[in-house]
């Protein structure tokens, strides 16, 4: 509690940045707060969540209750192409839990996500390597996606780090799987620098330009959203 309270009154008073963030995964959704699934036949349907599965590879079989017509609808990953689900109050405690002072003092994108972040997202992804494993996983990376869509991979492992007994990043994850023009595939953070880095951002020259040193897969998210402005 004392956690939560110290990182709200860090929220006020932090008034710098750095560059853009992936989102904190969520893991509990509400049954208070609207949804939104889209259907990969092009259906939009409006509800609540009554049940949900939130398993080792992402959003599994769901229901909701249909605003329209007060039917519990189901729901399979392999039916659903986007799901929406409203925020509320505990996910934004959710968010500041699971994140870091000191990434909560350095990064604007993190406390506006605490008080500004409207939706978590499910986006029905083709898991890497395996074409008939649909799945539905969270996005991490919606106000620059246009060109790598990044997800959380769930069962990727997580790492904490710390500087004098103080946390400097938090649960953070050590793979991800992203898309790329329709094509997913897994970046780790064992081989970002010699393998993953090259392969995705050859394209931008000002990457490609960046000292080794930068080279951080710790600094992902910022490469993606360099990358998203590249020509």
């Amino acid at each position: 509690m004392k956690q939560i309270f110290s990182a709200l009154l860090l929220l006020c008073i932090c008034q710098f940045s750095i560059a853009q963030d992936f989102l904190t995964p969520i893991e509990a959704l509400s049954g208070k707060t609207q949804t939104q699934v889209t259907t990969v036949d092009g259906k939009t349907i409006y509800g609540k969540i009554t049940y949900y599965t939130l398993e080792a590879r992402g959003l599994g079989n769901f229901r909701i209750k249909d605003s329209a017509t007060d039917e519990v609808v189901k729901f399979t990953p392999e039916n659903v192409k986007t799901v929406r689900v409203k925020m509320d109050f505990a996910n934004r405690m959710e968010t500041i839990e699971k994140t870091s002072m000191l990434k909560l003092l350095k990064s604007k994108s993190k406390s506006k996500e605490v008080s500004g972040r409207e939706y978590i997202t499910f986006d029905q992804v083709t898991y890497p390597e395996k074409k008939d494993k649909i799945l539905l996983l969270q996005l991490l990376n919606p106000d620059f996606s246009s060109k790598i869509q990044v997800y959380e991979h769930r069962v990727g492992g997580k790492s904490s780090t710390s500087i004098l007994g103080i946390e400097t990043e938090l649960n953070e994850a050590t793979s991800f799987i992203i898309v790329i023009d329709g094509v997913s595939s897994f970046v780790e953070k064992k081989k970002y620098k010699t393998d993953y880095f090259d392969k995705i951002f050859a394209s931008c020259p000002e990457l490609m330009a960046m000292p080794e040193k930068e080279v951080s897969f710790s600094d992902f998210a910022k490469h993606v959203s360099i990358f998203e402005k590249c020509k």
